[in-house]
């Protein structure tokens, strides 16, 4: 079993929400390492992220919020990134791609047919997975307050923590 995975996330402009569920990802996955495979305790398991969007408009600087977020509390500086499109070549790049919401995820099934098998949106994955108690649709808040970002990232840091568990043990990690 391969001991190296990868995620994309994508939302719609890839400045606000999928930058950030990169960030909360990584560090959610480091502060709960390491990981190992599960028929291979010696070996890590790694997980690598990367983000797009259904409708980004290539190389736009990640929203000034999400960049501060990412700093204050994840301490990654995404300053110098830059938004990058969802492309078929991009997305085959990556084991699954989780979508914040169900309409973005629908719109990559059909867009991109022979890549459904791969394509998700959170609430998908935490129904699949049975998964009580978290709210899966996770609102763009791209021109709102800042307080409106912090309740996004909260969202997506929750359900990333509720999600890791059982995706690391779909891949054979724990």
């Amino acid at each position: 079993m391969e001991n190296k995975k990868s995620i994309i996330f994508v939302c719609l402009g890839n400045t606000c929400r999928s930058p950030l569920a990169e960030v909360i990802f990584h560090s959610v996955f480091e502060s709960t390492g390491p990981h190992f495979m599960t028929e291979d305790p010696e070996t890590e398991a790694v997980v690598n992220c990367s983000s797009a969007g259904a409708f980004a408009r290539s190389e736009q600087p990640y929203s000034s919020e999400s960049v501060r977020i990412a700093k204050s509390i994840y301490k990654e500086d995404i300053s110098r990134g830059y938004t990058h499109i969802a492309i078929y070549e991009r997305l085959t790049d990556h084991d699954i791609v989780i979508c914040m919401t169900d309409e973005i995820a629908d719109f990559l099934k059909k867009r991109f047919e022979e890549l459904e098998d791969r394509i998700f949106s959170f609430s998908g994955l935490i129904e699949r997975y049975g998964i009580e108690g978290v709210d899966g649709n996770v609102e763009d808040p791209y021109g709102h307050e800042f307080s409106v970002y912090m309740d996004t990232a909260k969202q997506i840091e929750d359900i990333i923590r509720a999600l890791m568990p059982c995706l690391l043990r779909s891949w054979g990690m724990n």
